[in-house]
């Protein structure tokens, strides 16, 4: 939702969000053993494929000048 009011709004609030969000995925989130993000026990999988998605969102749409 933050990438989508980011990407549309362009408000700062929302921009600071997702990169805080990405952020922490990319330097403080658990990884598995070969590197994989691991978010949570129950599907981890498609909590890492999510974050992929949003960060592919940002790179593609957003990523701060």
């Amino acid at each position: 939702m933050q990438v989508l009011l980011a990407r549309f709004t362009n408000r700062q609030q929302h921009r600071d969000r997702v990169r805080w969000y990405v952020d922490f995925l990319i330097n403080n989130q658990r990884r598995t053993p070969r590197g994989l993000l691991y978010i949570d026990r129950w599907g981890p999988l498609r909590h890492a494929a999510n974050a992929a998605l949003i960060m592919l969102q940002v790179n593609t749409h957003l990523w701060f000048q």
